[in-house]
């Protein structure tokens, strides 16, 4: 009976061991895809202020160009800071785009790495999980006699 309850014993934390690895494993994907979540969501802003700073580029630039003054471009007050930030902005995006894809291919070398690693200690934990469900029912057997 003592040498039951040992394997039991033994068998249970082998078992918590294989569950605690996997849900570590689990939870760096999900902090993986939440990373690229938010970034997105800045990608997103971004582009939409470097849209809108283009538009006011157009607006500022056209009757410039209606008149055919360019030379009056070349000294406006605020177009050069325009230039600036809408280039600015694209370097951003640029970026963030690079943290995405830094984060997306190592995310996909894992999952696809380890997607059959961890598919076979489920499948492993399953068989020692049912394994335990045995024992206790024989254990309870020898119990109730």
């Amino acid at each position: 009976m003592s040498d039951s309850l040992e394997k039991l014993k033994k068998s249970a934390e082998g078992s918590y061991s294989t569950v605690l690895n996997n849900a570590v494993n689990l939870k760096d994907l999900a902090e993986g895809y939440g990373k690229i979540a938010k970034l997105k969501f800045e990608l997103h802003q971004l582009k939409s202020a470097r849209e809108k700073k283009l538009a006011l580029l157009g607006k500022t630039v056209f009757p410039y160009l209606l008149e055919n003054n360019t030379k009056a471009l070349q000294t406006h007050e605020t177009l050069q800071m325009l230039l600036d930030e809408i280039k600015n902005l694209g370097n951003q995006v640029e970026l963030v785009q690079h943290a995405i894809s830094d984060i997306s291919d190592r995310e996909k070398v894992y999952t696809e790495k380890d997607h059959g690693k961890i598919q076979g200690e489920i499948e492993i934990l399953e068989r020692q999980i049912e394994e335990q469900l045995e024992e206790l029912k024989a254990v309870k057997k020898a119990l109730d006699k």
